[in-house]
């Protein structure tokens, strides 16, 4: 689900992972949240993404909401420099910058760890 598409309908414990785009109007960081969503959402994970036009202090502050879940945030400044991204988990607030083509990998390594995202 796009945030964007049913801002109401978004509840925490409904997700195990979330595709954050740090900037929306950046062609490249869209381009690769979209993939990312799509490829997850392929594999059954249940997926958020968070399109919203907003800071990244913004989203940020929304993550307490999804204690369960794996954060995947999409910045300009990672994908530009070294097309890495950063994956957070909620629960524990570990968090570990990954090349982005890595991801799905990382996710799968996560899930085995520790039984559930």
């Amino acid at each position: 689900m796009k945030w964007t598409q049913n801002p109401d309908a978004i509840q925490g414990e409904g997700f195990d992972t979330l595709v954050v785009s740090l900037e929306t109007d950046d062609v490249e960081v869209m381009q690769s949240s979209e993939i990312l969503y799509r490829e997850l959402k392929a594999r059954g994970y249940k997926v958020l993404f968070d399109d919203r036009k907003l800071t990244s202090e913004e989203k940020r502050a929304e993550f307490p909401r999804f204690k369960n879940s794996v954060v995947i945030e999409i910045g300009r400044e990672g994908l530009s420099r070294d097309g890495r991204v950063k994956l957070i988990s909620v629960s524990s607030g570990a968090s570990e910058r990954i090349l982005l083509e890595e991801t799905l990998e990382k996710l799968e390594e996560f899930k085995n760890a520790n039984g559930r995202l």
